[in-house]
């Protein structure tokens, strides 16, 4: 979010100047190109405001009282640390009692960008 801000207050107008803003916080050329896809004519076409109040409202895992009973696909990579504790799948299978989870090697949290066709075999043979 620090990295938002900063391209927000500094009112700019390119990409390239939001890329260098961006660069001193966040090293990740790839959490960069993903956000600026969301960058526009110098302003961001999300409210960052309204994210950053709510981040815990979006990120957290809604407990619900009735479970989803038909089957559900998870993916995950392997590198990332969502769905890799034991109380993570202790939650996903108390609301999905049927739940497969997959776990893409060599992948972090953006698998579909990083394993684009090893994600979409899953995708296919789950479909399929």
């Amino acid at each position: 979010f620090q990295a938002l801000f900063a391209v927000e207050q500094a009112n700019i107008e390119t990409r390239q100047q939001a890329i260098e803003i961006m660069r001193e916080y966040i090293s990740a050329e790839m959490v960069i190109q993903f956000l600026l896809k969301s960058f526009s004519k110098g302003k961001w076409l999300f409210n960052i405001h309204a994210l950053y109040n709510h981040y815990q409202d979006v990120t957290g895992w809604p407990n619900s009282e009735t479970a989803w009973q038909n089957e559900a696909l998870f993916l995950k990579g392997s590198l990332s640390p969502y769905i890799s504790k034991p109380e993570h799948m202790e939650a996903l299978a108390k609301q999905f009692p049927h739940v497969e989870v997959i776990t893409v090697e060599g992948a972090g949290h953006w698998l579909h960008a990083e394993k684009t066709q090893q994600v979409l075999d899953q995708l296919q043979k789950y479909i399929v």
